[in-house]
C-alpha cells in the first residue's frame, strides 16, 4: 500500500483524521477477512487433503 488513496480522491483537500482513520481501520479488517477466508478455505483444505493423501 503504497499510494495514498486520499490524494487521489481529492488532492487539493484535506481530509478529516478521524475519518482516515475510520477507513483505514476498516481497510485493516477487509484485509483480516480476506487473509482468514484464504487460511481456512484455501490453504487449510489443501494441506489437509495431501497430508491425508501422503499417509495412504
Amino acid at each position: 500500500m503504497n499510494k495514498n488513496p486520499f490524494k487521489e480522491i481529492s488532492p487539493n483537500k484535506e481530509v478529516p483524521a478521524e475519518l482516515k482513520a475510520t477507513v483505514m481501520k476498516d481497510a485493516a479488517y477487509v484485509e483480516l477477512f480476506k487473509e482468514l477466508g484464504d487460511l481456512f478455505f484455501v490453504k487449510f483444505p489443501s494441506i489437509l487433503e495431501e497430508s491425508l493423501k501422503s499417509k495412504t
